[in-house]
């Protein structure tokens, strides 16, 4: 049979193994036509030929294939001729307790008569590598493992009142009553459940009652314009009312809320689908209102701040974020406030400089708290804070960008009144004078914020310590601070320190857990390390 196949460049290998007879191994599932298996059988009988004759590489190459084998009946074993397998397997028989588990830290299989989740290798190893008890990352790491061996952590003993909150707060639904508890208390399971977002139509009536008088909700999402409607129906006599992310609050839940004669204190985060309409009718209605709130109020407007100041005479607190209709002639009307010691204003609508100006002139001598948040006005607005605010113990000026260093400065130093909270986060052209006056005529300051003020230097920074008050402080994005300056802030009555993009910080220091006077530790946020 001639074969007429095309055969291509080949290395000199494969014509000495072709001249020798060698073929590569076939596929021997592969289907062949007849012609081919005459021909792969003919090509078999040569190479077995050659074989036999002189032994050489091809007989290694080309074994012969095997025979198909006839079954053989399995023999009867005895116990004692069982396979290790096998008799493995009759072991763990005899401990029928045993459980076979994947340990948690390494992956492997092991045999297990408790709930043990390590085996007992990685349980050693956890011993042996015991670590210095200073570091977060050590703490959590042992939080972890303690977890992993008997399923509950035993770093944080919480106490009997705490242990219950936290039961009815996971069984709310199954409870009818909450009973005679404390304001404190309510307002932790309020807290617990928000935080969940677990707090629903049915669920709400635990805290609604005709003996109310403050009630906060920090998740009002799942609660319908009749639920919030119903809070105005079961507590009359509500004096304090804070609700947030309640979006789905309407004009008509606003008109329910006119009738609460005695509420002074109302804090609504998100009531963006009220119109001015139903602002008004709820500020005509509460003449005892004294503080009042507003976060996400997109369609209050002027008219409505001019009835407010019309029927809420004695409003001591006002403060309104992202009220984008609010122009001047709103800001305007505020001057009439007789008796408003508080007002911050954030990102409201546009406004003039003129007006701001006219403001302080009018209320400035009486505000405690001021804060001005996104605005585009220039210094001379701060020296005129200077100049007329003589009681103000809380500034926030944060995000106006044309502020510069020596108006501000000159502004902190004017000061009658030393502040206890200062906040300049966000203004990047401010440098060490103002740090420097606000250290060194305001000993008593307890909250400060320098977000963003990356032109502080070393030497403005570790003065910081000098503010023995200092209970919250946030250096965020200020670049020169180094584990010196931060280590001799970690003191004292401390509580919260945000550090976010300071590359100069270690892992050695960001890692640590540090106690204030108060014998709690101090929270650092923004550790990258973590």
């Amino acid at each position: 049979m001639t074969d007429n196949r095309v055969r291509g460049p080949t290395s000199a290998l494969s014509s000495f193994l072709r001249e020798r007879g060698i073929v590569a191994p076939t596929n021997r599932f592969r289907s062949l036509q007849p012609a081919q298996t005459e021909q792969l059988a003919q090509t078999e009988q040569q190479q077995t030929e050659q074989t036999e004759e002189e032994p050489g590489p091809s007989a290694v190459l080309n074994q012969p294939s095997r025979q198909p084998s006839k079954k053989k009946k399995p023999k009867k074993e005895s116990d004692d001729e069982l396979p290790k397998k096998k008799q493995r397997r009759t072991k763990k028989q005899e401990h029928p307790d045993w459980k076979i588990k994947l340990c948690q830290r390494c992956q492997r299989r092991f045999l297990n008569d408790n709930d043990q989740r390590l085996c007992a290798a990685c349980v050693q190893l956890g011993d042996a590598d015991k670590v210095s008890k200073g570091t977060k990352r050590q703490a959590k790491m042992k939080e972890q493992e303690a977890f992993m061996i008997t399923g509950e952590t035993s770093v944080r003993v919480y106490s009997l009142k705490d242990m219950c909150i936290r039961l009815i707060a996971q069984y709310l639904d199954d409870v009818e009553e909450l009973g005679d508890i404390s304001p404190d208390t309510k307002c932790k399971i309020s807290k617990i459940i928000s935080k969940r977002r677990l707090l629903t139509q049915k669920n709400v009536n635990l805290f609604l009652g005709p003996m109310e008088t403050d009630l906060e909700l920090y998740d009002c999402t799942l609660l319908n314009p009749e639920g919030l409607s119903m809070i105005a129906h079961l507590c009359p006599n509500l004096k304090n009312l804070r609700l947030e992310m309640c979006g789905r609050m309407t004009d008509k839940v606003l008109q329910v809320y006119s009738n609460l004669d005695s509420l002074e204190i109302l804090d609504l985060k998100g009531p963006f689908l009220c119109s001015a309409e139903g602002w008004s009718g709820l500020f005509s209605s509460l003449s005892n209102l004294k503080s009042l709130t507003l976060h996400f109020s997109a369609k209050l407007n002027d008219e409505s701040i001019q009835d407010l100041v019309k029927h809420c005479p004695e409003l001591e607190h006002l403060e309104l974020h992202l009220t984008t209709r609010v122009s001047d002639d709103g800001i305007k009307a505020l001057c009439d406030l007789q008796c408003l010691k508080s007002l911050v204003l954030s990102d409201i609508g546009s406004v003039q400089m003129e007006t701001i100006l006219a403001l302080l002139d009018k209320i400035g001598s009486r505000l405690e708290r001021l804060g001005l948040i996104k605005f585009d006005f220039d210094d001379t607005v701060v020296q005129k804070i200077g100049q007329t605010c003589t009681r103000l113990g809380a500034l926030s000026l944060d995000q106006c960008h044309h502020l510069t260093t020596e108006p501000v400065a000159q502004m902190l130093s004017d000061l009658k009144h030393p502040l206890y909270e200062l906040t300049l986060n966000r203004n990047n052209n401010l440098e060490n004078p103002v740090l420097e006056k606000a250290i060194e005529h305001h000993k008593q300051l307890q909250i400060l914020g320098l977000n963003g003020l990356d032109l502080l230097g070393f030497d403005s920074l570790s003065r910081l310590k000098e503010l023995e008050q200092l209970q919250v402080l946030d250096l965020s994005w200020v670049r020169s601070l180094s584990d010196e300056i931060l280590q001799s802030l970690l003191h004292g009555d401390m509580r919260q320190v945000s550090v976010f993009g300071c590359q100069l910080l270690t892992p050695d220091l960001l890692n640590g857990r540090y106690k204030n006077t108060d014998e709690k530790w101090i929270r650092i946020s923004g550790n990258e390390f973590d």
